[in-house]
């Protein structure tokens, strides 16, 4: 595990888990879902709009990773694997 300085990361995945448990995590997480994952631009989007949505869902994706792992009881492991 790669922690951060500081950070914690070893045990972020249990304060997330935490921090969106009840009902009102998960509207929580239903409602950054419909904004990011659930949403479709046009063809018309602009290259920014684009990269801008792909951020957004990238964080939502993190976000929703954490609280898996953090109620699966896994550390979450920030470190990619090269074949």
């Amino acid at each position: 595990m790669n922690d951060r300085t500081g950070t914690g990361a070893y045990e972020l995945g249990s304060v997330f888990a935490r921090t969106f448990r009840g009902e009102d995590g998960t509207r929580a997480l239903a409602y950054l879902r419909t904004l990011t994952l659930e949403r479709h631009l046009g063809p018309e989007a602009s290259i920014a709009q684009l990269r801008h949505l792909e951020g957004q869902r990238h964080l939502v994706n993190l976000i929703l990773s954490l609280v898996r792992r953090g109620r699966e009881g896994q550390p979450f492991d920030i470190e990619t694997k090269e074949s």
